[in-house]
């Protein structure tokens, strides 16, 4: 009768998002487009590197090229292994992940709850240590047992923000970062495993990053904020400045002899042969990784993340290792399975092969600024048009082969457009401008000048479109109506609902969808629909996500980006939305779906998505979230109304002594007759799901009610059968 989710689990349980197939595979870049944090070198030629929602690849090669691993996980990751199959990442709320299966399945284990992790340190295969964080005070945890369980290892670092800590072997180990109240650095130092830590006086001004020492007496570190390189040679009690000036900040240092080591940070790397005294600036990269002072892997450039480079040289020379552009998406459209479109500064994409390749048609023309392609639309295979800025708009007569680019003779930057006929087609503006041909380009006419700033447009046909946007002020999102092909334009504002729109379909004349979000403290996806032109709204809430793009494949099939890894569908035609798992942890600017099976998704960084199944099965987890709760919440159940299934969400948060007085969530009938207990139990703080199946109950009305000490609260549902 019932099914409880738990999305966020405290104490030893396993914490997994588990993952079906997600029906999702990257085109652009290759291996994958999600944003890359860390790279760990483990073996002679294995290499890791892991990232946003799950993101894991893996190299047997010492880094030519990568294999996406399914990680079982939508968690942010940032992995160090020890070997090939232990690794180990910061988790949420004080604690970490583990995996000791090479990454496809992973164990979440609390160490100090509400603080953050900001550095985990393995020595062997069962000795470890956590850097934590709190509110104005660090704290360093240690276990003996894998992570298993953890205790206190420094906890007297009141006003003290540490940010690094290394050890040389297994009893002498360095922490470091500042004083808080005094922006004065701050060092420890343990000589016995840590089972105690000395505070070491320091005289420097500045925040300490990283330390490395080779032995007890040399050691190095890097300041942030003002960048330095900084050596001790008698156990932190003085230093001497070695580099200063001339570079970004510094994250990082890291010695592979008494001699030889390397200083990285934003863009940056400094190496050293001659223990400091030197130090040589090589080929700037975004965040990098050296396994030794010649091989290494480097992530991103600016301001991309999701690339990879190799050197071979020490930094003086990197290989791409990924495949593909980077370039900001905005939209995406296709004429059939098989030719598509998407847009960047000056060009357009083309595929004629599903998305496996893409080619650049360079726009070239006299444009400065601002020329950006925002959106494309079709009429047909043949006949499409691309609004760019800087006043251009692009066309073709040949499915992409050739574009013509041309001026609307309105100086202003084109952002919506939409074509209802292969003549036919409006533009709306940056600076809130409405234009019309009806000569397929060759003339434009300007239809009036709007209130608000509008960048998506469409039109169901000649005469009925709606354009969304942004008013002046930023504060409510705003659309604006015609019905008369463009001459008369009625403006509205969302002013009950601080919505932000990003795109919107027209399923007919009367029936429209929004998608975008709101802010109320956090963000939460919206999607708004309207079946009478407007007159009256239905609106859906989806907790913890941005929705950016909506598409409908069919009258009853549609899909809706979020980020977070996650795409939500429908297949009763936007009365109920469930969620997908998508591979992309970003927000997605584009989505267009060729028919209910297929279909692509674009957005920053050059991330191309594409689904040949629909998206993937449905998912039992609305929300994937990494913090706990602020307060309790019972959202409304989906789908409603519902046969035989429904599923009912809730939030608990914490710290509450309200948990402690146990969680009840019971159906009743019409006649407030009890019909069946989900949960009567003690729970705690998390978001839970509970599945009803209502198979014996008959058609009607029902109510759900949530009790959990003072809190309560009631909403009603129908079983249809």
């Amino acid at each position: 009768m019932k099914k409880i989710y738990f999305t966020f689990v405290l104490l030893y349980f396993i914490h997994t998002h588990l993952l079906s197939q997600s029906g999702w595979f990257w085109q652009n870049p290759l291996p994958q487009g999600n944003h890359l944090i860390n790279v760990s070198f483990t073996g002679s030629n294995i290499v890791y590197i892991s990232g946003d929602g799950g993101t894991l690849l893996k190299s047997t090669n010492g880094g030519n090229n990568f294999e996406l691993l399914q990680t079982n996980t939508t968690e942010n990751l940032n992995v160090n292994f020890i070997n090939e199959l232990t690794g180990f990442s910061p988790g949420w709320n004080g604690g970490i992940l583990r995996t000791t299966t090479g990454g496809t399945s992973w164990e979440y284990f609390q160490v100090l709850l509400g603080c953050t992790v900001i550095q985990i340190t393995f020595l062997n295969n069962s000795t470890g240590f956590v850097l934590l964080q709190g509110i104005n005070i660090s704290y360093i945890y240690k276990s003996t047992n894998l992570g298993n369980t953890w205790s206190l290892s420094l906890g007297n670092s009141s006003n003290i923000g540490l940010n690094t800590i290394q050890f040389i072997d297994e009893n002498t180990g360095y922490a470091a970062g500042r004083k808080n109240s005094e922006i004065r650095s701050k060092f420890f130092r343990t000589i016995n495993g840590g089972a105690n830590w000395d505070s070491i006086a320091s005289d420097i001004q500045g925040n300490i990053w990283s330390v490395y020492f080779n032995n007890i007496a040399t050691g190095y570190a890097v300041m942030y904020g003002s960048p330095k390189i900084l050596k001790t040679t008698n156990s932190c009690l003085s230093w001497d400045t070695v580099r200063q000036g001339n570079f970004f900040q510094l994250l990082k240092i890291n010695f592979f002899n008494e001699l030889s080591g390397y200083a990285s940070g934003y863009e940056n790397m400094l190496t050293t042969t001659n223990a400091g005294l030197n130090w040589v600036s090589t080929m700037t990269m975004k965040f990098i990784f050296m396994k030794d002072f010649i091989n290494g892997i480097a992530l991103g450039t600016a301001p991309q993340f999701n690339l990879i480079y190799k050197t071979t040289n020490s930094g003086a020379g990197w290989e791409l290792v990924s495949h593909g552009f980077i370039d900001l998406l905005w939209d995406v459209d296709f004429i059939n399975e098989n030719t598509g479109f998407s847009g960047y500064y000056k060009r357009i994409y083309k595929t004629t092969n599903g998305g496996s390749n893409w080619f650049d048609d360079s726009l070239k023309f006299n444009c400065q600024g601002f020329c950006n392609v925002e959106s494309i639309d079709f009429v047909n295979e043949s006949i499409g048009y691309a609004a760019i800025g800087g006043g251009f708009f692009a066309k073709t007569t040949n499915s992409g082969v050739n574009w013509i680019v041309r001026k609307t003779g309105i100086e202003d930057n084109n952002y919506g457009i939409s074509f209802p006929s292969k003549d036919t087609g409006y533009i709306v503006t940056q600076y809130r401008k409405y234009l019309k041909t009806t000569n397929g380009g060759d003339n434009w006419v300007f239809l009036g000048q709007s209130i608000n700033e509008y960048f998506r447009v469409r039109f169901a046909d000649n005469n009925t479109g709606v354009a969304i946007g942004m008013p002046n002020s930023e504060q409510y999102g705003a659309y604006s109506v015609t019905t008369n092909g463009g001459l008369i334009w009625t403006e509205h504002n969302f002013d009950s609902l601080r919505f932000y729109p990003n795109d919107l379909r027209l399923k007919s004349n009367a029936e429209w969808f929004f998608a975008g979000y709101n802010y109320t403290g956090t963000y939460n996806g919206v999607l708004v629909r309207t079946t009478n032109m407007g007159n009256d709204w239905d609106y859906k809430f989806f907790p913890n996500t941005l929705l950016g793009s909506i598409d409908f494949s069919s009258n009853l099939t549609g899909y809706a980006s979020g980020d977070k890894g996650i795409m939500y569908k429908t297949s009763d035609g936007g009365l109920n939305w469930f969620p997908t798992y998508c591979i992309s942890n970003d927000y997605l600017n584009g989505i267009y779906f060729v028919n209910d099976l297929t279909g692509y998704a674009v957005g920053g960084s050059g991330q191309i998505i594409k689904t040949t199944t629909g998206g993937g099965a449905p998912i039992g987890i609305q929300s994937v979230t990494n913090v706990v709760p602020k307060s309790f919440l019972l959202y409304q159940n989906y789908p409603n109304p519902f046969n035989p299934v429904t599923t009912i969400q809730f939030l608990i948060p914490a710290p509450s002594p309200l948990e402690r007085a146990g969680v009840r969530l019971v159906i009743y009938d019409l006649l407030g007759r009890e019909a069946a207990v989900l949960v009567n139990e003690q729970l705690p703080p998390g978001t839970y799901e509970v599945e009803w199946n209502a198979s014996n109950f008959s058609s009607g009305v029902y109510f759900y009610k949530l009790e959990a000490g003072d809190f309560l609260v009631t909403k009603k549902m129908v079983l249809l059968k």
